[in-house]
C-alpha cells in the first residue's frame, strides 16, 4: 500500500510540474511574439514522463543546480 501511495504521489508531482512548466514555456513564447492558438494547446498533454527516472539517484543539497534538461516530445 505504501508503494502504491508513493507512486501516486510521484505521478501527481510530475503532472503538476509538467503543467506548470508547459504554462511557463507557452507564456515565454507568447511574450516573445510567437502565436500559439489555444485550440493547438488542447493537444498538449502534461503526462510526459521521459524526463523522470523513478529508480535513479537523486542528490539534494547545497550543490550547484544542474542545467535544465528539455524532454523530447512523447
Amino acid at each position: 500500500m505504501n508503494k502504491a501511495s508513493c507512486l501516486s504521489l510521484l505521478s501527481n508531482a510530475v503532472l503538476v510540474w509538467n503543467t506548470l512548466r508547459i504554462a511557463k514555456i507557452i507564456n515565454e513564447l507568447r511574450a516573445a511574439g510567437h502565436e500559439i492558438a489555444d485550440q493547438n494547446l488542447a493537444r498538449v498533454s502534461p503526462i510526459m514522463r521521459r524526463h523522470v527516472i523513478p529508480n535513479g539517484t537523486y542528490h539534494f543539497g547545497d550543490e550547484e543546480e544542474p542545467p535544465i534538461m528539455h524532454a523530447a516530445a512523447n
